[in-house]
């Protein structure tokens, strides 16, 4: 209702009547409660009609059984001057509904000039009629049609400032669930980055070392193969429409490749896997540990003349998950900690936690980086 006396352009609600919406103002008029605004004037009616029984002359020259009754024939009165109102209110608010282009001063006015008009036909029939509660004298007159003006307008700006509230309440709520969205697409894309950037390279390779074990150790290339077989599979199941799956797809995901990695490496990688069983069934951003493996092999045991030792750590802490990677490598060099996949890391982290998700890099000592990432709790959705 904050646009009934709004104004609604016409290229706009022309264009909503093609797609069969109905404009923002027609749709804020059929919200209206009817039912409503006839209750909220009998109410009204209510209110008035106890003026009667504050009077002391009255109890005291009455008996109470005529009281009651001239209450309610006073109440009957006041009920259908507010009825009055009240269709007049309805009536102008389906002429808005019909001209959704209608100016807000034409409405303003248009919708004041029949609630007045209302009180005015309803008070004039009560005089007609004789009735007990009738404006006898011009002056009692204009106190009832400005009483009752003056209410219905009151009421009428409460209820737009309220609409007005609720309306920019829903479109501040369309922009968050918008905004939602489109973070939601930015995460998958960098997902799919992650997935480029992890894969050619690290299969290019691996292919390169099973032909070479192929002619000289065939049991190595087909345990080999069956690590790559594992690794695949895994990573095609860390799609970007499954963001969230739990520490254990992680960890299968970091086992597959990094016993890849061990095979090529023949023997300059050690592994070191500390993972407590009840952090397994929470979930975990696909990927996010990957990636920082990836980087310990990378810059940290692949420069290092004398290989090195991974350790991943995965436990619970103070309500948050908490995985770590650890290696014995060259170390932090120049620029470390910000790479493109740690970057999107991070972003992705932000997106699904907000800020209650860190990635933090330091020296892991005597030598290499330790990576630590911790998030919330919450436990995975069920396949």
């Amino acid at each position: 209702m904050s646009s009934t006396l709004g104004t609604s352009a016409p290229d706009t609600a022309s264009v909503q009547a093609k797609r069969g919406r109905a404009p923002a103002a027609s749709r804020a008029v059929a919200g209206t409660p009817r039912r409503g605004i006839v209750g909220l004037a009998l109410a009204l009616a209510l209110v008035f009609s106890t003026q009667f029984f504050a009077q002391d002359f009255v109890w005291r020259h009455w008996e109470r059984s005529e009281v009651l009754w001239a209450g309610v024939g006073i109440l009957a009165e006041r009920a259908a001057v507010g009825l009055a109102v009240a269709a007049a209110v309805l009536l102008a608010l389906r002429g808005f509904e019909r001209r959704p282009s209608l100016p807000r001063a034409a409405r303003t006015v248009l919708y004041t000039a029949a609630v007045v008009a209302a009180v005015v036909a309803a008070e004039w029939l009560l005089v007609a009629l004789d009735t007990a509660d009738a404006a006898g004298d011009p002056v009692a007159f204009g106190e009832h049609v400005l009483r009752w003006t003056g209410v219905a307008l009151a009421i009428t700006g409460l209820w737009l400032a309220w609409q007005r509230a609720v309306h920019a309440e829903a479109a501040a709520d369309r922009l968050r669930q918008a905004d939602q969205g489109a973070q939601a697409q930015i995460a998958e894309l960098r997902l799919q980055t992650l997935q480029s950037q992890i894969e050619p390279h690290f299969l290019f390779n691996t292919l390169a070392t099973v032909r070479r074990l192929g002619a000289t150790e065939p049991a190595q290339c087909l345990q080999l193969l069956n690590h790559l077989v594992d690794f695949v599979a895994l990573s095609q199941a860390a799609q970007p429409g499954r963001r969230r799956w739990c520490v254990a797809d992680e960890l299968s995901l970091v086992r597959a490749y990094l016993s890849v990695i061990e095979l090529r490496m023949e023997g300059r990688l050690r592994l070191r896997f500390d993972v407590d069983p009840a952090v397994l069934g929470h979930e975990a951003p696909p990927l996010a540990l990957a990636t920082l493996v990836e980087n310990a092999v990378k810059h940290g045991i692949t420069p290092s003349t004398t290989g090195g030792e991974i350790a991943v750590r995965a436990h619970l802490a103070d309500g948050e998950v908490r995985l770590a990677v650890a290696d014995t490598g060259v170390g932090l060099r120049g620029g470390g900690g910000s790479g493109i996949g740690l970057a999107n890391t991070r972003a992705r982290l932000r997106t699904l936690y907000g800020d209650m998700a860190r990635l933090r890099l330091a020296a892991h000592r005597p030598t290499g980086v330790v990576a630590t990432l911790q998030w919330p709790l919450q436990r995975a959705e069920p396949r």
